[in-house]
């Protein structure tokens, strides 16, 4: 049952090489965050209602398992979640890709905050749902939040997985006008590209990693074999190139 959606795990707790969770860094974050919300009802650890860490340990349980279902149970049946509970069961949704499940959770938070607009958005970008992430992206600014790094990551991803190479582009560039882009934003780019059969623009965006000081990795090296694929000319050469930079190819 992770609080943190997935845009909080692919900026802090993804694995920039495997794209898993680092379960002790999750657990790090929900401890400091579950801290602040007992600090700020002055609670102290001796004071904490046994059921609501019940609660939360039945969500962890569900996160491991993905049964978005039992997790929605939760939010049905429980009047009084705290934000950390909600987002846990929000994330345990998209985490199972269940969308449906994902959104009636979002919609029953009391508190939305910028964690989960960015859960749904790339929950809705990975099931292919191009026009509810743009809508909840707006619901975002319309809200006064900020997108983030992963906020622009996971609508590029969006409009990438759909073929939308110059969408995602454009906001490629509105990206990197407000931050520096790390390993997981150029294998989300370089997705779009190979998305789009566009062996060039991967390549290009695959040059550009060493600019930003960036070694490319096994999902770089996979994003623009994919591109070479779709596009029908050879491997060969990709491949020696993931042989000279000590990586093994993947069946």
């Amino acid at each position: 049952p992770c609080r943190v959606p997935w845009a909080v795990l692919q900026k802090r707790f993804l694995s920039s090489s495997t794209g898993k969770v680092t379960d002790k860094r999750l657990a790090i974050a929900l401890s400091r965050e579950r801290r602040r919300e007992n600090q700020k009802a002055g609670r102290t650890g001796a004071d904490l209602d046994q059921h609501t860490r019940q609660v939360v340990k039945v969500l962890y349980e569900c996160l491991n398992t993905k049964d978005s279902a039992r997790a929605l149970a939760i939010v049905r049946s429980e009047p009084h979640l705290s934000t950390e509970a909600y987002n846990m069961a929000l994330n345990v949704c998209c985490k199972a890709m269940r969308l449906d499940h994902a959104r009636i959770v979002f919609r029953e938070m009391p508190e939305r905050q910028l964690i989960a607009f960015n859960a749904i958005i790339n929950c809705a970008g990975r099931k292919k749902k191009l026009s509810q992430a743009k809508m909840y992206f707006q619901s975002l600014l319309q809200e006064g939040l900020k997108p983030d790094l992963v906020t622009y990551t996971s609508l590029m991803n969006a409009h990438g997985v759909v073929g939308r190479l110059a969408d995602a582009e454009a906001l490629w560039k509105e990206l990197c006008a407000q931050f520096r882009p790390n390993a997981v934003c150029f294998t989300t780019i370089m997705a779009a590209c190979a998305a789009a059969k566009d062996v060039g623009r991967c390549r290009y965006y695959f040059e550009m990693l060493r600019e930003y000081n960036i070694e490319p990795s096994l999902p770089h090296f996979s994003a623009l074999l994919s591109a070479v694929v779709k596009s029908g000319e050879p491997v060969e050469a990709v491949a020696e190139e993931m042989v000279r930079a000590g990586i093994e190819p993947t069946s």
